[in-house]
């Protein structure tokens, strides 16, 4: 959704369209700053309903069936695909963004806390497959788009896109290998994961709300950190990256909008290789603090960016989004690995729950900054 924030917009500006949308800009500086509005308020609808599922299923849907909760995702997310394809109106749009931010908020909430069941090297395989997804979504859509290659409209490339929860509900149900100890037995298929290396029986600890409340304060370390992460990189790529356009010799001859889903796509490589290199690259715990930091270095370089337009190429600029995507995954990877291999298992489903928030926290925080940060520097444009 992220990655066609900039084209869901232009749904609001679709009378005064006109053909620029699709040319090489011919020099710097051509901001959307015409009236158009922040790619945050897009984040906001896709990241706000994320944040209260994820809240309401970490206090009182740990106890829920994962079968119901996966039948609830691939049904939300069929529904906000089509709405998004289907609908000409910018509002119409942003509800189903809306649906789609549940439907997120209830998978991963729930994967997360599954992988409990499992090794933790299952966390490893969960952050990449995440980075995964991120890459190969944002890489179809900014090719199916691209005026240079398939060109085909949000409408076409969204219904396209309907064949994700068919593959979704299909991992799920057909081939993931279920532990025997959960809710659901599958007695005629045959089991080829080893489960002797998990832990065959997890008694989840039965807590009150005010006994969750306290098992969160050990993991506020981890939490905070993480916020300031993906607070920081989240204004990056939804809030200075929309007001960045290079002219057509500096940019491998993309337009405006082409340029702005290519940086979607070079960000979420250097998500998805960060969520991917735990086990090649196991860096140290106290480099969980040193991330924030560096992280909003690179948001101080692209908000100057945004405003005075100093870079000579775009592939400056992508080597800089990659590294934020790099510093963004690392953190998550490296947080959700550490608090599977030392939280007790009778509170780990939970504790992984409270983690997977904690980024959220930071991107709705960064939502609002986007928006307040994308004003501020068309105003200071003129």
């Amino acid at each position: 959704m992220l990655s066609a924030a900039e084209d869901i917009i232009d749904k609001e500006h679709s009378k005064n369209k006109t053909s620029d949308e699709k040319n090489c800009p011919s020099e710097s500086g051509t901001r959307h700053c015409d009236g158009r509005i922040s790619t945050g308020t897009v984040l906001l609808a896709d990241i706000l309903p994320n944040l209260i599922v994820k809240i309401l299923v970490m206090f009182f849907g740990q106890n829920a069936r994962h079968g119901i909760r996966h039948f609830f995702v691939v049904s939300l997310q069929a529904v906000a695909v089509s709405v998004v394809a289907i609908s000409e109106n910018y509002y119409i749009t942003l509800s189903g963004v809306v649906l789609s931010s549940i439907s997120c908020g209830i998978g991963e909430s729930t994967l997360v806390s599954y992988s409990s069941h499992f090794p933790h090297s299952t966390t490893v395989a969960f952050t990449s497959g995440q980075g995964t997804s991120g890459v190969l979504g944002s890489f179809i859509y900014a090719a199916l788009t691209e005026p240079h290659l398939a060109n085909l409209s949000l409408k076409a490339t969204f219904l396209i896109m309907l064949i994700v929860p068919c593959i979704y509900g299909a991992t799920f149900w057909l081939i993931l290998d279920h532990p025997g100890n959960l809710w659901f037995i599958f007695k005629n298929k045959e089991k080829t994961f080893d489960y002797s290396k998990a832990e065959r029986i997890v008694e989840k600890r039965q807590t009150t709300l005010v006994e969750k409340m306290r098992l969160i304060q050990p993991l506020i370390h981890f939490i905070f950190p993480m916020v300031i992460v993906y607070l920081a990189e989240y204004t990056i790529n939804q809030g200075f990256i929309q007001l960045i356009v290079f002219k057509c010799a500096n940019a491998f001859h993309l337009s405006k909008k082409s340029q702005y889903r290519w940086f979607q796509v070079i960000y979420r490589t250097g998500t998805f290789i960060s969520k991917s290199s735990l086990i090649l690259v196991n860096f140290p715990i106290w480099m969980l603090y040193v991330f924030p930091f560096l992280q909003i270095g690179n948001a101080l370089f692209f908000y100057f960016e945004a405003l005075k337009a100093f870079l000579p190429h775009i592939s400056i600029a992508f080597v800089v989004i990659l590294v934020a995507g790099l510093f963004g995954g690392s953190s998550l990877v490296k947080t959700l690995n550490h608090i599977h291999k030392t939280i007790p298992t009778d509170i780990r489903e939970f504790s992984l729950a409270v983690i997977t928030t904690a980024d959220t926290i930071g991107i709705v925080m960064a939502a609002f900054t986007a928006i307040w940060l994308h004003n501020v520097i068309c105003d200071q444009l003129g």
